[in-house]
């Protein structure tokens, strides 16, 4: 039997989900060897690739760009919070999957530069997800590009061949079930919601959307005070990215 061949762009799809189970320690390794890889690795013939079109996101489907303001915490019971939620009059949502996979820049560090890129499957949707460096104040706030792109889990993995070939590295993998519930305070949509995430436990978020700068400082007060009227008290500074590089670092 002859020896099976591997398909270089089965070969590059692979790099994607790399840094899976990965130390942090041997990351650096682990991205110089791709990159010679990439390098060396004969082109593939062109082929048909799935079209990156609109779809109607689940959140926000009339906003692209807006300042994201949230803040995060670790909860103690979801069912409580839940019946908290409940009595304020907030609307529940389904209950969904997410897998985000996060990437850096290829001339930029984003945890020196305080960016964020990810791409997130929410169930068979997807969208691509750029955040900018933080703004002051009570809350963490920033500028958020949301666009989604094709469905499928095939068209997620294809989104990212195209950024490793473009030379961005994957960092990390985020998986969580989220529910969010949606309710209205001071005249001021926002989104709270409480998420398994796998390997760190139980959180709730809370999240305010604008469209300009100028109404930055009331969404940030709104969610400090939607945060107490729900007393929350244990704030979580830290993204959901950074507490997995944390834990696998210290595995």
């Amino acid at each position: 039997m002859g020896r099976r061949e591997t398909r270089p762009g089965a070969q590059r799809s692979r790099l994607i989900r790399g840094l899976e189970g990965r130390s942090p320690l041997t990351r650096s390794g682990d991205i110089r060897r791709r990159r010679r890889l990439l390098e060396t690795t004969p082109r593939e013939q062109p082929r048909r690739l799935t079209r990156l079109t609109p779809t109607t996101p689940a959140r926000y489907s009339h906003q692209i760009m807006a300042y994201e303001i949230e803040m995060k915490f670790r909860v103690a019971s979801q069912d409580d919070l839940a019946g908290r939620l409940a009595t304020l009059g907030a609307a529940a949502g389904p209950t969904v999957l997410e897998r985000d996979l996060y990437w850096n820049h290829p001339a930029r560090d984003f945890a020196q530069t305080h960016e964020a890129f990810r791409i997130r499957q929410i169930d068979d949707t997807n969208r691509i997800t750029y955040k900018g460096p933080r703004h002051p104040g009570p809350t963490k706030t920033r500028e958020e590009l949301e666009i989604p792109f094709a469905s499928g889990r095939d068209s997620f993995e294809q989104l990212g061949e195209l950024l490793a070939r473009l030379g961005f590295t994957p960092v990390g993998v985020v998986e969580k079930s989220r529910t969010s519930y949606s309710l209205a305070r001071d005249s001021i949509p926002m989104v709270i919601t409480l998420d398994q995430v796998a390997g760190l436990g139980d959180f709730a978020e809370i999240e305010a959307i604008t469209k300009s700068e100028p109404e930055i400082p009331a969404a940030q007060a709104a969610v400090v005070e939607l945060a107490k009227s729900l007393g929350l008290t244990e704030l979580e500074p830290r993204s959901y990215l950074r507490m997995v590089l944390a834990a696998r670092s210290s595995s």
